[in-house]
């Protein structure tokens, strides 16, 4: 009986590490439990994901739908192609291309899976715009301009007859179980995958919270992973507001900001050459870089970049309206803005495509 109870328990825990190491498994399931309100569910980014690894009870926040914002768009000719190489940060919150001035056909690239991105053909007969999103602590990948053409491979050749303009996500089962298995023993998002098929249960997040409350309370503590605000009401994602690379208080000499300046450089003339009739960039600043930059000796990397003369890359500025706005433009649980902080990046956005068109 002993034999047959290890062996069941070791089988069991076989199938759930080969089913963790399924990304397309990963994606069903984890779409299906946090959307589920039962107990096998999970609440891990109902209230932000900071909340989801910290787990303080004060900062139990519903959030809002991403996105689902009203814009005064100016009526127009909607004949431009729109390809975007984004994060969460855009296509969490898109909702709708109809946001966007004179845009007819909007297509988007995750920076996560672009490694599985077909070639995107472009019809040079038309007008495209191009615009690349990141957030602030990637910023520096953008030393290495591979890292750019790697991820969005364009050709002005024709289309085959599958591709489509917009592009849809993409859900279901593909690819073999033993390849998810072969490739997952070297994934380092195992160990994430693994917590959250064994431990991730809202079930558990009462004692979750608990926890992290009498840690924080009594002994100061909290998640590795997480920084309180100094006012005690935002959670920063403890990479940007530490000292180490990521981090907005990483020095950072002016030589390596020319860098970073000088491969933005590359990779906009190398998508102008291509036949884009523009390409825009926008930095999305790090919380931390906006609500508390006293935290530290702030290494103004946004304002260093966007600002430097030999900069060539057209950019979207959230810096300097985030500084100014008396909005709420970041959540508190969470490393995204609030749609209020998306609908300003839209508006600003929407006056370069405006430009675009000026050109005719």
């Amino acid at each position: 009986m002993k034999k047959l109870l290890l062996g069941l328990t070791a089988a069991v825990f076989f199938i759930i590490y080969a089913l963790s190491c399924s990304e397309s498994f990963m994606k069903f399931i984890a779409q299906a439990r946090y959307q589920s309100d039962a107990f096998w569910g999970s609440d891990k980014y109902a209230y932000g994901d900071l909340f989801g690894l910290s787990y303080l009870p004060q900062f139990r926040i519903q959030q809002p739908p991403t996105g689902y914002i009203t814009v005064d768009v100016p009526k127009g000719n909607r004949d431009i192609n729109l390809y975007g190489l984004v994060d969460s940060h855009i296509y969490a919150f898109v909702k709708s291309d109809t946001i966007f001035y004179g845009v007819k056909n909007y297509w988007y690239s995750k920076w996560a899976d672009s490694a599985v991105n077909e070639t995107i053909h472009i019809d040079t007969t038309k007008k495209n715009v191009l615009f690349i999103e990141v957030v602030e602590h990637n910023i520096r990948l953008f030393a290495d301009t591979n890292h750019v053409f790697k991820k969005f491979k364009v050709s002005a050749a024709p289309a085959p007859a599958h591709q489509y303009a917009n592009k849809a996500g993409k859900t279901g089962f593909s690819g073999s179980l033993l390849r998810g298995l072969r490739d997952g023993i070297f994934d380092k998002a195992i160990t994430q995958n693994l917590e959250f098929n064994l431990f991730n249960y809202r079930l558990f997040t009462p004692l979750k919270e608990l926890k992290a409350n009498i840690n924080y309370k009594l002994f100061n503590r909290v998640d590795k992973d997480v920084i309180v605000s100094g006012n005690g009401k935002y959670l920063y994602l403890t990479a940007t507001a530490d000292t180490n690379y990521e981090s907005s208080f990483y020095p950072i000499p002016q030589p390596k900001v020319d860098k970073i300046v000088h491969a933005l450089n590359v990779v906009y003339n190398h998508y102008k050459s291509i036949g884009f009739d523009e390409v825009y960039f926008t930095m999305v600043p790090n919380p931390v870089s906006i609500l508390e930059p006293n935290m530290g000796n702030y290494n103004n990397l946004i304002p260093r970049i966007q600002n430097n003369p030999a900069l060539q890359m057209k950019t979207v500025d959230l810096f300097d309206l985030y500084k100014t706005t008396n909005l709420q433009v970041y959540k508190n649980s969470d490393t995204h803005y609030t749609n209020d902080g998306f609908k300003l990046w839209v508006e600003e956005f929407n006056k370069k495509l405006m430009e675009v068109r000026k050109k005719d």
